[in-house]
Formats: C-alpha cells, structure tokens, sequence
C-alpha cells in the first residue's frame, strides 16, 4: 500500500542508493520509499542481484591483477555513514590500499612512510549493465569516494566500476565535475522527496518498459 505523504525531512540521511535511482527516475526512489518492504521485484532486478552476489563471491579468490593496483586488502558489504554529508551507504567493494583499515584511519592512524594526499581506499561496486550506462552509477562511486574522505581525512580520487556480465572493470576518477553532480543530485532528492507531491518521471519512457514501479504512472501510461 502505498503512502502518499513522506515522514522525511530534508536533514534527513540520504541513501547513497537512491541517488543512484534518482538520476535514473526519480518516482523509482519515491516509490520505494512509500511501498517499504512491499516493494516489487522484477525478474531483471533478481537476475542483476544474483550477478552481483556471484561477482562477490569469485572476487573473494581473485587477485588484483584485473584492477591495475598490488597487493590490499578487500572487504564487502561495507557500510558507511557521514553525517557531515548527510549521506549513508554500503559499498559492494572497499579496497583497503595500505595496512590501515578504514576503522583505524577514522581515528586518524596512517601507515609509515606515508604522505599527505596518498590514497588509502578506493570504492568498487558491481553493477548489471552496460559500459553506455555510467552516469548514475559513476555518481554512486563518487558519493561512497566522498564518504570514505568525510570518515578518514584521506583523498579518494578514484573508484571502479565491474560490469557485468562481461566481467569488464572500468577506472573512474573522482574529480570536481562527478563531486558537483553527487552535491547537485543530493539537493534534488532532498527537496523531492520530503515535498508532498510526486515528482517528476524520467523523460526517456524506454526506462519505463521494465519498471517495477509501471503500474503506479498513471499519467505516463
């Protein structure tokens, strides 16, 4: 059942998910938000969500040959809070680029010989589509990178992205303009969702054809 009013506010904690599905559409993000748990699930999404799951599994095993990067240490499923952003998450990947974990680097521990403006994390999500579709998920990346600067102090000036099923890895640095578009998208999201009435769809109706939430646009189809 769906609620047509939002408990949100614009303070509120924003899932770095949902800006993802906001540049998608953003009803997808309105939607899921009013239906909760009664969220459906479409059979693109469970094969994707498999896919990932695998994806992890045989990244467990693997080296780090595939990312250009030596030997760290991986961790999934990792969730990441900033309150200073306003913006929480779990990344799929963390890639922990020096002895230091991300808990230690909180409190400000650093490994030896480094210098300042040294990367010591990079985020790494696996993701069912195309190379053609990056925009929403390279916002992502960006958003958990800003995350992981917000909780250590340390610069994260890129991210991957593994594509699947192709099993390719595409390099994404973290500069100003994808910083600005996180920053942009964020505001967006906040005043749309804690506004009254339902926002704007998509404007490319392809998008619509395997949308969980169809149904529901009545002033679209």
């Amino acid at each position: 059942m769906i609620s047509r009013f939002h408990a949100y506010q614009p303070l509120d904690m924003v899932n770095v998910s949902d800006l993802r599905q906001w540049v998608y559409c953003p009803r997808v993000v309105w939607y899921g938000r009013s239906l909760g748990d009664y969220r459906p699930r479409t059979g693109a999404m469970k094969v994707g969500i498999e896919a990932e799951a695998e994806r992890q599994r045989l990244e467990e095993r693997r080296t780090f040959a595939q990312y250009g990067l030596g030997a760290c240490t991986k961790r999934f499923q990792v969730p990441v809070v900033s309150e200073a952003l306003g913006l929480s998450g779990r990344i799929d990947c963390l890639f922990e680029l020096t002895p230091v974990a991300l808990e230690d680097a909180q409190v400000g521990v650093r490994p030896l010989n480094w210098k300042e403006g040294d990367p010591m994390f990079a985020p790494v999500e696996y993701k069912w589509t195309s190379r053609a579709d990056q925009r929403r998920n390279t916002i992502q990346l960006a958003a958990y990178g800003m995350i992981l600067e917000s909780l250590t102090g340390t610069p994260v000036p890129l991210g991957f992205i593994a594509l699947l099923p192709e099993e390719e890895v595409v390099r994404v640095e973290l500069g100003p303009r994808v910083r600005r578009a996180v920053k942009r998208t964020l505001d967006e999201a906040r005043e749309g969702l804690s506004a009254s009435e339902l926002p704007w769809p998509t404007l490319h109706r392809g998008k619509c054809q395997d949308c969980e939430f169809r149904r529901f646009c009545n002033d679209v189809w």
